[in-house]
């Protein structure tokens, strides 16, 4: 399946095996991975799955290396999962 493809039935709040994420999730390149979790934090959120969608946001912050460009949607997912003390950290 495409990651496209994913991202989109993600987004619908239709579930996705882990098995259709691991090659993208394992890709070589750390940017890559982290653009890839970022997204992926991107539909869950959309699909109002906050706590599927923190734990790739959490990845996408770290292999970023705390990248300013993935901080809103941190700090929106970390909100709507009342983890005060990351967005506190991130600060």
């Amino acid at each position: 399946m495409s990651f496209k493809s994913i991202i989109n039935q993600i987004s619908t709040g239709q579930f996705v095996s882990q098995y259709e994420l691991l090659p993208h999730l394992s890709n070589e390149s750390v940017h890559k991975r982290a653009h890839i979790n970022y997204q992926l934090a991107e539909a869950y959120y959309k699909s109002g799955n906050f706590a599927q969608a923190q734990v790739f946001i959490e990845r996408a912050w770290f292999f970023s290396g705390f990248s300013p460009d993935y901080f809103e949607l941190y700090k929106d997912i970390c909100h709507k999962t009342n983890d005060i003390y990351s967005i506190r950290d991130a600060y």
